[in-house]
């Protein structure tokens, strides 16, 4: 009677069996796993890298995923900002029809005015994407740039004009004046054309001037000094913005590199873009 222990060839065929029964119940793992190594037993140092390159690349594929989500936000914002400043051109057309017009035409271009920036309101509040929008959230006031010559003394020695440059924001002007001197005469701010506010200048005379600045049709405004020629009269003004344009800072992701992407918000309702009074 024989056995393994005294057949060497059936001892040699059952190591081969046995070494390929292992072979294929690997493979069998592989295929199942999809992985080369799917376990610490076959080779500890190699599956700890493996480990760790498949969770860089789950974090990598979280980033895609999150880049994917910004971009429909980001591109409902821009549609909708595209559409709001074609809007923003036909107001200021009809700002020019305004001031043109007469009174009965001026009630009917109001009514229009305010159709459009209802129509405003209406895109920036509907641009939202997977719950987020850009384009309608108060978050922080702009600053305002300053006019260039605020602050700035100004003189008078007689009759004369300034014209002072303003920036595209709305608010109002506050002027303070000293007139020495001899005569009088009216000291009148000039807008679009008109006179917005005016005093009579009696020296010794300090006194205020202002007037609330729309920031259009025109960006500036004039102080024109009148009246006897013996008056010297100084003057500074300084500018108020309104609380309009709000910006903020959308966190899109933050990378496994631990890089922060941020996309820059600014709301475009008709109040946050200064074309309304703030309730």
């Amino acid at each position: 009677m024989f056995s393994t222990l005294t057949n060497p060839e059936a001892l040699l065929a059952t190591r081969v069996f046995t070494g390929r029964k292992a072979e294929s119940a690997d493979i069998f793992n592989r295929v199942g796993t999809g992985l080369k190594i799917p376990g610490a037993l076959e080779d500890a140092s190699s599956f700890a890298i493996a480990q760790g390159v498949r969770g860089e690349v789950r974090a990598w594929q979280a980033v895609r995923q999150g880049l994917s989500a910004a971009a429909g936000v980001v591109k409902v914002a821009e549609t909708a900002a595209t559409s709001i400043s074609n809007l923003l051109n036909e107001l200021q057309e009809k700002y020019v029809e305004y001031f043109t017009a007469d009174l009965q035409g001026q009630a009917i271009v109001s009514n229009h005015i305010n159709a459009i920036l209802d129509q405003i309101d209406l895109m920036a509040n509907q641009a939202e994407f997977n719950g987020v929008n850009l384009i309608n959230v108060d978050q922080a006031t702009v600053a305002t740039p300053a006019p260039a010559d605020e602050g700035t003394t100004f003189n008078f020695n007689g009759p004369g004009t300034n014209t002072h440059t303003m920036p595209a924001t709305s608010g109002t002007v506050t002027l303070s004046y000293t007139a020495t001197g001899n005569g009088g005469g009216p000291l009148r701010l000039l807008y679009n054309g008109a006179a917005v506010d005016l005093q009579n200048v009696n020296p010794p005379q300090t006194g205020t001037l202002s007037f609330a600045y729309p920031a259009t049709p025109v960006t500036d405004f004039s102080v024109e000094k009148l009246g006897a020629p013996g008056v010297s009269l100084d003057y500074v003004f300084f500018f108020t913005p309104d609380q309009i344009g709000v910006v903020g800072d959308f966190k899109v992701l933050q990378d496994p590199e631990n890089n922060e992407i941020d996309v820059q918000t600014r709301s475009m309702l008709a109040t946050d873009l200064g074309l309304r009074p703030r309730p």
